[in-house]
């Protein structure tokens, strides 16, 4: 029996600017509403929250709105390579990722609250994209899948605690105002265990509209749902509750 053991890859972010005035915060925030592919029933949401400089900020809340998973993301030591801290409380996994100023990836990966944490530190001119920096990177290589162009890297994946090269090339769009990016394996046997991703990005402001594929959240025993996950801008949020949220307080 083949292990899944590869991390899918959830690449949701989306460029929007946040505001910050005295003691009030502010951000632009993007909803996204994940869907079974199979039962086509809502099986959580996510909110991207957008502040300040560097920082972008993710709750993950079950249908009732319930949290059960908070994500922190810092692309101050790098635009496609940022900082992750994720802890998921419908299992305790904790994904944990820092960027040292020597050049160095350090990462921590627990599966579940009774699982030994497990660490690496890899050199960061192995690894060229992590987590949501892959948006951003996409989107720098913007001209050349449009040309047609196969455009390979190599991305972290934290259960592996190493890289695998994957590719992404620019396929046909149902909707003729988008433009979809096809993400998957570059080597045959991997590509048998992970399934290709589709992403519907606007064609106009290139935000990311529709992602399609293995979410990177796990479910109560461990499994992961192959998800529509369908994004939306929510404009300004006021950060009374939703700055508390992020920040557990």
């Amino acid at each position: 029996m083949v292990k899944p053991f590869l991390l899918p890859i959830l690449l949701c972010v989306c460029c929007y600017v946040s505001v910050s005035q005295a003691n009030q915060v502010s951000a632009q925030a993007v909803i996204g509403e994940a869907y079974d592919i199979k039962s086509k029933r809502l099986v959580y949401t996510e909110e991207h929250h957008f502040m300040e400089g560097d920082e972008h900020s993710v709750i993950y809340r079950e249908p009732d709105g319930t949290v059960f998973a908070k994500k922190k993301i810092d692309y101050s030591r790098g635009v496609f390579t940022p900082s992750i801290k994720q802890h998921n409380q419908r299992m305790g996994e904790v994904i944990e990722i820092n960027l040292s100023a020597a050049g160095y990836l350090q990462a921590q990966y627990q599966k579940s609250e009774h699982s030994q944490v497990e660490k690496a530190l890899v050199s960061l001119s192995d690894i060229e994209v992590i987590d949501a920096g892959f948006n951003r990177f996409v989107k720098h290589h913007w001209d050349a899948l449009q040309a047609g162009e196969i455009v390979f890297f190599e991305y972290f994946v934290p259960s592996r605690l190493k890289a695998i090269t994957l590719q992404a090339e620019s396929l046909p769009c149902a909707e003729k105002t988008s433009v979809c990016i096809e993400i998957k394996p570059k080597k045959w046997l991997f590509s048998l265990l992970l399934k290709p991703i589709l992403l519907q990005y606007s064609g106009q402001n290139k935000a990311l509209e529709i992602f399609e594929g293995r979410s990177n959240i796990a479910d109560s025993s461990g499994e992961y749902h192959r998800v529509k996950i369908e994004y939306r801008p929510v404009g300004e949020v006021q950060a009374s509750s939703t700055y508390s949220a992020i920040n557990g307080s």
